[in-house]
């Protein structure tokens, strides 16, 4: 049989180079046989010689975020006020530049914010309300000088406060036991009373129309909210502030949380005094130890207004909070102190809303509550939230605490803020579902 070889040289002009076509073709079958050889000992060689590379989880990264991201336009700027394009976000926060007239400021969070603008137009409206003709006429018939040893209870309650006798609650809770001593060292001092009660009340409501605590530790508007109340109190001043107040005004932000008129009036004509005694029963009802009762009550960053909204939601839960009030009670700012309404709220949404809770719990050092079906609600209060290492650490935590036979069945996340895309995946991948919910800015 003839080869391959001799049928490619046999014959014609390929006959006279027969020896140098045979020695091609073996060079070729050699070049083949080594090639393949190569080829498949290459991924051999290829361990052997270099380790392989593993591969690195990416996380989403803290910076500079748009501002508009955030904030609907009509907050982002107003004849009033500017908030700088970018905010910073630390991975939970927002911090925005914000510029008015009364300065240049850094505000971190976003409830914090629409609150702050709140303050600057309040301030703008009664400023101008307070150069009128009208104004002065009903300051004078007020009698601005027969009540002014008082007004200053009214005016900074946070000053005040340093300058009662000790003992004495923060804030102006007590102004009706300083101004009973008044009454008693003074001849006129039942007027002095009567006179800083009405003005202490109409602060109140204007503060409740405005949408601005009368707490807040803003001195101008402390200064315009005073001076305001006390032209009010007289009976010859009517403050109008119908489409004034930024986001809806007070009524708003306080129907989000289910609180009704009958309660809105309580705060507006009940002294601080008493929505402490009122907050102090509800508090000991649920079961909360007397002693932390008091620290939480006593703690200077909770606003009267504030521990009655949380004591009431905290009421219609019906659930002992001692674990919510003993973390509460522990603040050490304005921003520990909002936490810990937003998370009040969150909770009582969740109760109302969805499933009722069954108890508040901390677990892995975060303030939780457990469901009537199982599930361990983690509530959270960030701007936005995004997948961090950390995040991903208390992810893989939290995820160790389910049993399929335990008390604790499923898990939840509930934010008061925006999550990311790429946070709310990583979280579902772990069988932690999301929920974000914007419950609106309070005084």
């Amino acid at each position: 049989m003839t080869s391959p070889e001799d049928r490619l040289a046999g014959g014609g002009l390929f006959g006279l180079h027969r020896p140098i076509i045979r020695l091609l073709l073996l060079m070729h079958r050699s070049f083949y046989l080594i090639l393949v050889g190569s080829v498949l000992a290459w991924p051999v060689c290829a361990q052997n010689s270099t380790p392989a590379v593993p591969i690195t989880e990416t996380f989403e990264q803290p910076g500079l975020v748009p501002s508009a991201e955030f904030l609907p336009s009509r907050l982002l700027s107003s004849p009033l006020h500017q908030v700088e394009a970018q905010a910073y976000h630390d991975g939970l926060h927002l911090s925005y530049r914000l510029q008015s007239p009364q300065g240049t400021e850094t505000v971190v969070g976003t409830l914090p914010l629409v609150n702050r603008l709140r303050e600057i137009r309040a301030v703008a409206h009664l400023e101008q309300l307070n150069r009128t003709e009208e104004f002065t006429k009903a300051l004078v018939q007020a009698g601005q000088d027969k009540v002014q040893s008082v007004a200053n209870l009214v005016k900074d309650p946070v000053g005040t406060v340093k300058r009662l006798p000790a003992g004495a609650s923060r804030f102006f809770g007590r102004i009706s036991e300083s101004i009973q001593q008044a009454e008693h060292s003074t001849p006129d001092g039942k007027a002095l009373l009567a006179s800083a009660l009405g003005i202490q009340r109409k602060k109140f409501q204007l503060a409740m129309e405005l949408g601005v605590s009368p707490f807040s530790s803003n001195p101008m508007l402390q200064s315009q909210l005073s001076s305001t109340a006390r032209a009010m109190a007289g009976g010859a001043l009517v403050v109008g502030v119908a489409g004034m107040a930024v986001d809806g005004g007070a009524g708003a932000a306080l129907s989000v949380i289910g609180i009704n008129q009958t309660l809105q009036q309580t705060l507006v004509e009940s002294t601080p005094e008493d929505l402490q005694i009122a907050n102090r029963q509800i508090l000991l009802s649920l079961g909360v130890p007397a002693a932390t009762v008091e620290r939480f009550l006593m703690n200077p960053w909770f606003s009267p207004w504030q521990e009655t909204l949380m004591s009431n939601s905290l009421k219609e839960i019906g659930i002992n909070p001692t674990a919510l009030i003993q973390q509460a009670a522990e603040s050490f700012s304005e921003q520990d102190a909002l936490y810990f309404i937003q998370l009040t709220r969150l909770y009582h949404k969740r109760h109302i809303d969805l499933t009722p809770l069954q108890s508040f719990r901390i677990e892995q050092g975060l303030l939780c509550a457990l469901d009537a079906k199982g599930t361990l609600v983690v509530a959270i209060s960030a701007d936005y939230l995004i997948w961090t290492p950390l995040v991903k650490q208390r992810a893989t935590e939290f995820a160790t605490l389910t049993a399929p036979d335990g008390p604790i069945r499923a898990l939840t996340l509930m934010n008061d803020g925006a999550i990311s895309a790429r946070a709310a995946e990583e979280l579902a991948n772990r069988q932690i579902p999301t929920v974000a919910y914007w419950l609106g800015p309070i005084q």
